[in-house]
């Protein structure tokens, strides 16, 4: 089971009539009811939007009864929904371990070690979203080695020479792990590079780089820390959150 919420249960609640042992969620069933009951009111009041303009008798039976029917329902169910909530009981170890149970890919990469919150960044300068991959994409994932940490999940496809170089850029010391018929076929250490080439473009409009055909940027890392980068021909330093990759 999923088990990683759980309504709560005082001591001597029983849960069902037929297996008391049984902890149904009988609130959350009661609320599901009554949000049929206020859905049953859904279309009696678009077929009223038909005839809004002539006002005839049909419209007033069918407001006199879905108004106070639907409001004090609705009333009901969110006091009840506020109370469910404020005494759920969460399990964040199992919601964790169920994150964590993806299915092996067959053949692919699995990207480990990234660092925390920069999995997203990861996938857009590789531009894997929207090349019809299958991704997973996992965050602030539980670490030994850190904290937490960025896990993805590229089914079908390894990185490229280009992309290699780009993820050790935003994330140096990510493990990059090449699946081959669902065993790991080789291992390797994204490492920060000391320079950069045909990688990202100079924001300086007037570099030469931007203005001669052919021009190769060429680019310096100046912080391993807080990652930037300088050109080469012109010396515009640029920010991790500047970087703009070819």
């Amino acid at each position: 089971e999923v088990y990683e919420l759980q309504e709560f249960f005082s001591k001597d609640q029983k849960g069902s009539s037929a297996m008391p042992h049984k902890k149904n969620p009988i609130l959350s069933e009661n609320l599901t009811g009554l949000a049929r009951i206020v859905r049953g009111h859904v279309v009696p009041a678009l077929e009223n939007v038909t005839l809004w303009h002539e006002r005839d008798i049909s419209h007033s039976s069918v407001e006199r009864s879905i108004g106070p029917d639907a409001n004090i329902t609705l009333d009901f169910a969110l006091v009840r929904l506020a109370n469910l909530l404020d005494k759920m009981i969460v399990y964040p170890k199992k919601m964790i371990e169920n994150l964590m149970r993806v299915q092996p890919i067959r053949n692919g990469t699995v990207i480990d070690h990234i660092k925390a919150g920069r999995g997203r960044k990861v996938l857009d300068a590789l531009e894997l979203i929207d090349k019809g991959t299958t991704i997973t994409l996992l965050m602030h994932v539980p670490s030994k080695k850190n904290s937490s940490k960025d896990v993805i999940k590229i089914e079908d496809r390894e990185l490229s020479e280009s992309e290699s170089q780009k993820l050790a850029l935003l994330s140096p010391g990510a493990q990059v792990n090449i699946i081959r018929n669902f065993v790991v076929a080789e291992k390797n250490v994204a490492s920060l590079p000391s320079s950069i080439s045909e990688m990202a473009l100079c924001s300086n409009v007037n570099c030469i780089t931007n203005n001669e055909r052919g021009a190769i940027t060429n680019f310096n890392i100046i912080n391993n820390e807080s990652l930037s980068i300088q050109c080469v021909y012109c010396g515009r330093k640029i920010t991790e959150d500047n970087i703009e990759f070819i």
